[in-house]
């Protein structure tokens, strides 16, 4: 009831600004200023210049030909037309960066990222196509819920929910499975490399028993030694498989359009 009651609202303003009226557009400004933010900083990652890309986008829907405006998908509409002037602000401002790269955060940006883990939010970004890089960028860097994301992307709220925690799962569990297959491919390495000698174990003198038990502790340490490559290996297998299954069923994603 609380999302027709916007929807239609959200038509009376744009009813309002067709017809120039100045106090429907400031209530529209009033009311959606904080929503394009978040939209632009998504993408811009940067407090001030969405501050500015959220200005900018207003000023373009107000001086915008009414055959322009939208008449059915305000949102998804408001949305498209912010993340455009977006992408128009970075190729115009910061010429070394790269588009297809814009959901990723670098080193460079606002201190509101300084609290998210750069490294491993860009690890899941880089195997996420662009809806759901999209999905997971509005999710976390931009604090907006599963309803508005959906609303804004035009897909059903269900659909967004899953799309985000099937990826982060997912990913987590990729990056989970790789960094113990790293560790302990380099405790291998690092052991590997220091099989004890026999001369370096200091065993009971008699002659017998210190090679018997010498021996034996070598037999150990090359066995535990092979053990953990066997774990690595295991560990990056499955890596493999489940980044296949992921790849796999991301391809197999329809296009869903809401309906609501």
């Amino acid at each position: 009831m609380n999302h027709r009651k916007n929807r239609k609202e959200l038509k009376d303003f744009f009813n309002g600004i067709e017809e120039k009226d100045e106090i429907k557009f400031n209530l529209f400004y009033d009311k959606y200023h904080s929503l394009i933010k978040k939209a632009a900083f998504s993408v811009v990652k940067n407090e001030s210049e969405s501050e500015d890309i959220m200005q900018m986008v207003f000023i373009k829907i107000y001086h915008m030909p009414n055959h322009l405006l939208p008449k059915e998908n305000e949102l998804n509409w408001l949305y498209k037309v912010t993340k455009n002037v977006a992408i128009d602000y970075i190729k115009k401002n910061k010429k070394t960066v790269n588009i297809d790269d814009i959901y990723t955060i670098s080193d460079s940006q606002d201190p509101i990222l300084a609290s998210i883990d750069k490294i491993s939010y860009n690890q899941i970004i880089s195997h996420l196509t662009k809806r759901d890089q999209e999905i997971v960028s509005l999710k976390i860097l931009s604090d907006l819920s599963f309803k508005q994301i959906g609303i804004l992307l035009n897909l059903p709220t269900s659909t967004v929910s899953w799309l985000y925690y099937k990826s982060i799962k997912t990913l987590k569990m990729l990056l989970s499975n790789f960094l113990i297959a790293l560790i302990t491919f380099g405790i291998y390495i690092i052991r590997k490399n220091n099989i004890p000698k026999s001369s370096s174990i200091l065993l009971p003198t008699n002659e017998v028993t210190n090679t018997i038990e010498t021996a034996f502790h070598v037999k150990n340490y090359i066995f535990f030694n092979n053990l953990l490559f066997i774990v690595s290996i295991i560990f990056f297998l499955i890596t493999l498989y489940f980044l296949f299954i992921f790849i796999k069923s991301h391809k197999k994603q329809p296009n869903k359009s809401s309906k609501r």
